[in-house]
């Protein structure tokens, strides 16, 4: 199919761009990489719109030979030249994304020119506020004199990147049409929310192939994509592209692509369906492969060499093994790979080195229960119905618990364990929530959890979608790792979801002493040799690492830094056992094979108080030691390792953020569900939205639970609803929430109020 030039505007060298009005901003991204002469040409078609663009973001793609600097150094109006040193389209893009300031974002590729009303057509479809990506034909430019038999085949033209879907406007069906990452548009806060363009099929010579068809057809599936026929768009292919070896490599890798994706956009299909459709594939190219050597065919049949370019792919699973790891109790200033000065964590930090590290991340809540179901539901306590505490009843006769002791004391808070029978009441969670497990068995998954807490109880609905659900309070590291990597040597093909929780770190509050014990003897934290005295200076003041002596230390009201570093070590100790757990599970799984190509996060659930306000404890009160949490995720493959991310995060976009790394579709219910954000696409591009992190707590005795929001800058209100009181903090300068600033910033403290009492369902929107 052979095409003349669309009308384009007249030759220019880079001029300033016709200012545009403020309603709707376009930016328009072009990825280049060492291709300048034909850059050049492209951004003429582009800045002689006849609506011109507000931006133009050219990405230069790791270029070598210094073009992207020449160009910048042009200084040119509205033209701002951005780098990616990750090699591929698919970084180029996203970076684009990032780096751009429109409303809308439209992507053009540099070896291609667009028609002149281009930007008009496409800022006419987004007038609609419904619409929210769109797109046009491509044609395509061929030299002079081409004329292989293959550009008959319409196929073999699709491969090349034809786009013609007929002359008139309409919403693209995901399931039969696809755009051309040459010619597309989306709202930039659609893709900033959502993750972005992302290699299906790395293919040497090829480049990476399916990241324009991948997002536009996942974007379509619950959002209104246009294709708009008066966007035109030409793509100038090159003489060296019409080869018939060239051509037939396209079509593998194009079709393969395909293949690959598939089941994203077939929600029919379970992925062990088609990792079935793919283990067929192979073997047929395995066996075309033989019958071409056999036969000695020097001229392959497109078939054959269809299932001989199949047979080379590194063809994956549907979705990789997705790992959601908790250690709970764990302080992040308390880790190595936080900064801290004891080497507590060497497991979690060597993980780290392969990970994407959240320097600050926000529990919904400082306890157990409350913050696991918001990691799972991606709800805020109240509104996931696990906000209040499990209420105790039909305990067994002669069994004290700690909790009636440290009652007996005056120890603010509620915390028990209960053992052997059932003797907590169940708080039910929200009927309509739905569960990250239940998420991931719908989509193929076998899913199990592994927990040592009672406040994980099954009943809690942490077993919901669970095929296997098994918690047993107190459990150590070393029998969870057992029975996770049991479960996990059964997987056989299907990709596996597994939560696995650490209790090594936890304090003894909670356990049952039975009569004849004296509770006192018990250590605060209790971790076997040689993690549990390994930071532990022998000296002694009046605390001795007891639960009695520190009952007592708590009444007297003060304490000496002898005492502080006894309990500190104490912890750390607790903190070195539980690493060590982690770190026999990750050596396992990579002995498995089962590890880098696996979506793991480690988490912890909250913090712990270590008398910065005279106690330890973590769940009466919303100080930044409980709400600090641990976040450290790993992509499959060790995408993005090693990067450190400032900006805040919370523990509700986790489940968002998983769904998305293993590229699972979240329809429109889930959507309206989660609180949260993905986090992939703002990994991938390198820019972070600005978040705020709600938190909450019932505290025992209190008419109603306290609440905090953290604002992106850092300053942290504090709302007790029983007394209408607000404090105001200051986080950067004022860590330990010593200074109430409330006063002295009267309008933050109004306007985070009011945001407060929104999140918390108190105000109307």
């Amino acid at each position: 199919m052979m095409s003349q030039p669309a009308e384009y505007g007249p030759s220019m060298r880079l001029p300033d761009i016709v200012s545009l009005s403020q309603s709707m901003k376009i930016s328009v991204v072009i990825p280049t990489r060492e291709r300048w002469e034909l850059l050049a040409a492209c951004l003429d078609s582009v800045l002689g719109q006849s609506r011109p663009p507000d931006e133009v973001v050219v990405v230069d793609n790791a270029s070598r030979d210094g073009g992207g600097d020449a160009l910048r150094a042009q200084g040119l109006a509205r033209l701002r030249v951005v780098r990616e040193e990750r090699p591929g389209v698919d970084h180029a893009r996203n970076r684009g994304v990032a780096e751009s300031a429109g409303d809308i974002v439209a992507f053009i590729d540099d070896d291609a020119l667009a028609g002149r009303g281009w930007l008009e057509a496409l800022a006419e479809a987004f007038a609609d506020p419904g619409v929210m990506g769109a797109g046009g034909p491509v044609r395509l430019l061929f030299p002079e004199g081409a004329g292989s038999p293959l550009l008959r085949s319409q196929r073999v033209l699709h491969c090349l990147g034809l786009v013609d879907y007929g002359p008139e406007t309409h919403r693209i069906d995901p399931r039969t049409q696809s755009l051309c990452g040459t010619n597309l548009a989306f709202r930039r806060d659609l893709l900033l929310r959502e993750p972005g363009f992302r290699g299906a099929l790395p293919f040497p010579g090829m480049g990476v192939c399916g990241d324009d068809y991948e997002l536009s057809r996942r974007l379509a599936a619950d959002n209104a994509v246009r294709y708009e026929p008066k966007a035109v768009v030409e793509h100038r292919i090159p003489a060296h592209k019409l080869s018939a070896a060239y051509l037939l490599k396209r079509i593998v890798v194009f079709h393969a692509a395909g293949v690959l994706m598939g089941n994203r956009f077939r929600p029919q299909r379970s992925p062990r369906q088609l990792a079935g459709v793919e283990g067929l594939v192979s073997a047929a190219s395995a066996l075309g492969h033989l019958l071409g050597w056999l036969l000695g065919l020097r001229r392959k049949l497109p078939a054959a060499a269809l299932l001989l370019g199949l047979a080379a792919l590194p063809l994956r699973a549907a979705q990789p093994d997705i790992i959601l790891i908790s250690l709970d109790t764990v302080r992040p200033d308390h880790a190595g790979c936080y900064g801290y000065r004891r080497p507590t964590t060497p497991n979690l930090d060597r993980f780290a080195r392969d990970a994407v590290l959240f320097e600050d991340a926000v529990s919904a809540a400082p306890w157990t229960l409350p913050s696991h179901m918001s990691m799972f539901t991606s709800l805020y306590p109240h509104e996931h119905g696990m906000l209040q505490h499990p209420k105790a009843f039909s305990l067994r006769k002669n069994l004290r618990i700690v909790r009636e002791v440290w009652q007996r004391e005056g120890w603010p808070g509620l915390v028990a364990r209960f053992l052997k029978e059932p003797r907590i009441q169940p708080r039910s969670l929200n009927r309509k929530a739905v569960t990250l497990p239940e998420i991931l068995r719908q989509a193929g998954y076998r899913t199990a959890g592994f927990a040592a807490a009672e406040t994980l109880d099954g009943r809690y609905g942490f077993a919901k979608g669970c095929d296997v659900y098994d918690n047993l309070p107190f459990r150590a590291g070393p029998e969870q790792n057992a029975l996770a990597l049991d479960w996990l040597k059964k997987a056989g093909g299907r990709p596996s979801f597994l939560f696995l929780h650490y209790y090594d770190a936890h304090g003894n509050f909670g356990r049952n002493i039975e009569d004849g014990k004296k509770m006192g003897a018990y250590p605060v934290y209790d971790a076997p040799p040689p993690h549990g005295g390994m930071f532990d200076d022998g000296q002694r003041g009046r605390f001795d690492g007891t639960i009695r002596s520190l009952l007592r230390l708590r009444r007297s009201g003060s304490h000496t830094a002898t005492d502080l570093r006894t309990l500190i070590a104490q912890y750390d100790g607790g903190i070195h056992y539980a690493d060590h757990s982690l770190g026999e599970f990750l050596r396992s799984l990579k002995e498995l094979g089962r590890y880098d190509g696996a979506l793991i996060l480690v988490t912890s659930d909250h913090g712990e108080e270590l008398l910065e306000r005279g106690e330890v404890i973590h769940n009466d009160g919303l100080s930044n030691t409980l709400l600090h949490v641990l976040s450290v995720l790993k992509l499959p493959g060790a995408e993005a390792k090693g990067l450190r991310v400032r900006p805040l995060v919370r523990t509700v976009d986790y489940l968002p953020t998983l769904l998305a790394a293993a590229g699972l579709p979240t329809g429109p219910a889930l959507q309206a569900q989660m609180r949260g954000v993905s986090l992939l696409s703002p990994i991938r591009a390198g820019r972070f939205p600005a978040l705020t992190a709600y938190s909450e707590v019932d505290i025992q005795g209190s008419p109603a639970p306290l609440k905090a929001l953290r604002d992106p800058e850092g300053w942290k209100l504090l709302y007790n609803p029983s007394d209408h009181s607000a404090r105001l903090y200051f986080l950067p300068k004022d860590p330990f929430e010593r200074a109430d600033l409330s006063e002295r910033e009267p309008n933050r403290t109004g306007i985070m109020l009011e945001e407060l009492l929104k999140l918390s369902g108190t105000l109307e929107h």
